[in-house]
C-alpha cells in the first residue's frame, strides 16, 4: 500500500510526517531534527541554503536570509502588513510587475511561492529519503501500466500521474573510482546522525557554506577534521571562514589549501586513505575514518528520462488542457511539467492536479459521467 505523507508548511517551521498504521509519525529531517526552519539563504556563487543551515546565516548574511515568507503570499507590495514586515525584516521586499509583494536577493528576484517552493523541495527530499523508494521503470502491458519500484514492488494501474518537481535532486559527487562501494559506509553526503563521528578522522571537502558549517559543527566531537579545497577562496559567509580559521590555529582543524581529491584506498566500504594533490601534482595521503564532499546538488529527471515521454529543456512536455504527456495515460503537473504560458505557482500546481484528475477519470472510467461540483 502507498504511504501516505503530509506536509505542514508553517511560517516559522515546517514538518513532515507519515501514517504509521493508524498513527500519524513525524519523520526527522537530514539534520536529525523533527522541524525544518522555514528559512532560505542564497549564499555567494548563487549557492542556496534551506532549513538549519539558511538560518545559521541569519547572523552574517541577513540581507540574503529570508524568513515568515508565508506571509507575503498573496499580499499587494501596498498591503499595511507589507509595509510594516518591510520595516522590520533585514532582507529587500519590491514590488514585482504585477504589484504583489516579492523579494530580491542580489540581482535575483522571488515570488514567496518560489521561496515557499524551496522549502517544500528540502520536505520532499527528506521524506524521500526516509521510505526510500522510487519509480524505476514503467511498462504498458494489455492497456494498463506497470510501474516497478526501487523496493521491488511492482503496481498495476490504468493512469500515471508525475508531480516530481524539479526532478530527483542528488550531490554531485567527486569522480573516484568505485565511490559507490564506500557510499554510505564512510563516503556521505548528507549528515543525518554526527553522533558516528565522535573520536574519527574526517576529511571535508567543498568551499561553500556547507562545507565550512559541517567542518566547525564537527570540530566538537571528531578526533581530526581535514579541510579541502582546492582554490584558496572560500565561497562560505566572512565570519563562517574567519571561525574555520580560528579553529586550525586551535588544532581542531587542519586546512589543505589548494588541494583537491586525487584517490582513495580502503577496502570493503570503509576508507583509510584519501590522497589530495594539487596543480604542481603533489600529493598528500591523508589517513581518515570517514570522506564527507560538500559539491553541492543538481537536478536530473532520474529514470523519467527512459520513458519515452517528451522532454524539452529537462521538463515534461504536457497539453495544457488535460496536462496529458505524449504517451496516453501518462500526466504530469507542477514544476516538472511545461506548456506555454506555464506560470510556475503553488496555485498553478494545485489546478493542474484537478485538471490532470478529471483527465484520468475520463480514461479510467469511459462510460461513466462525472458529475462535476464547483467550490467557492
Amino acid at each position: 500500500m502507498a504511504k501516505v505523507i503530509g506536509i505542514d508548511l508553517g511560517t516559522t517551521n515546517s514538518c513532515i510526517s507519515i501514517m504509521d498504521g493508524k498513527d500519524p509519525k513525524v519523520i526527522e529531517n537530514a539534520e536529525g531534527s523533527r522541524t525544518t526552519p522555514s528559512i532560505i539563504s542564497f549564499g555567494s556563487d548563487e549557492e542556496k541554503l534551506v532549513g538549519q543551515p539558511a538560518k545559521r546565516q541569519g547572523v552574517t548574511n541577513p540581507e540574503n536570509t529570508f524568513f515568515a515568507i508565508k506571509r507575503l503570499i498573496g499580499r499587494s507590495f501596498e498591503d499595511p502588513m507589507v509595509k510594516k514586515d518591510a520595516d522590520m525584516v533585514p532582507f529587500k521586499i519590491i514590488k514585482s510587475e504585477n504589484g504583489d509583494a516579492w523579494v530580491e536577493s542580489g540581482s535575483e528576484k522571488y515570488s514567496p511561492s518560489q521561496i515557499s517552493a524551496f522549502v517544500l523541495q528540502k520536505l520532499k527530499e527528506d521524506a524521500e529519503r526516509y521510505l526510500g523508494e522510487k519509480v524505476e521503470k514503467i511498462t504498458n502491458e494489455d492497456d494498463e501500466f506497470l510501474v516497478f519500484t526501487s523496493n521491488n514492488k511492482s503496481i498495476r494501474c490504468k493512469c500515471i500521474l508525475i508531480a516530481a518537481g524539479n526532478g530527483a535532486f542528488g550531490p554531485n559527487k567527486p569522480p573516484l573510482k568505485d565511490i559507490e562501494e564506500y557510499e554510505n559506509k564512510s563516503i556521505f553526503y548528507h549528515i543525518t546522525n554526527k553522533s558516528i563521528f565522535k573520536n574519527k578522522k574526517i576529511a571535508i571537502a567543498g568551499g561553500g557554506d556547507s562545507a565550512v558549517d559541517w567542518a566547525i559543527e564537527l570540530s566538537s566531537v571528531a578526533e581530526k577534521v581535514f579541510f579541502i579545497h582546492r582554490r584558496k577562496k572560500l565561497r562560505a559567509a566572512p565570519h563562517s571562514v574567519e571561525k574555520l580559521f580560528s579553529l586550525e590555529k586551535e588544532e581542531k582543524v587542519k586546512t589543505i589549501i589548494p588541494f583537491q581529491v586525487h584517490s582513495l584506498q580502503g577496502s570493503k566500504g570503509e576508507i583509510n586513505t584519501l590522497t589530495v594533490s594539487n596543480l604542481d601534482e603533489e600529493k598528500i595521503n591523508l589517513q581518515v575514518d570517514y570522506f564527507l564532499p560538500f559539491f553541492g546538488l543538481s537536478s536530473e529527471l532520474g529514470p523519467i528520462k527512459d520513458w519515452e515521454l517528451e522532454i524539452e529543456k529537462n521538463l515534461l512536455r504536457v497539453d495544457q488542457s488535460s496536462l496529458q504527456t505524449s504517451a496516453k495515460g501518462i500526466f504530469a503537473i507542477g514544476d516538472i511539467c511545461d506548456y506555454p504560458g506555464k506560470l510556475k505557482l503553488i496555485l498553478t500546481g494545485f489546478s493542474e492536479a484537478a485538471m490532470a484528475a478529471h483527465s484520468c477519470y475520463k480514461q479510467i472510467f469511459p462510460d461513466k459521467v462525472l458529475h462535476f461540483e464547483y467550490s467557492t
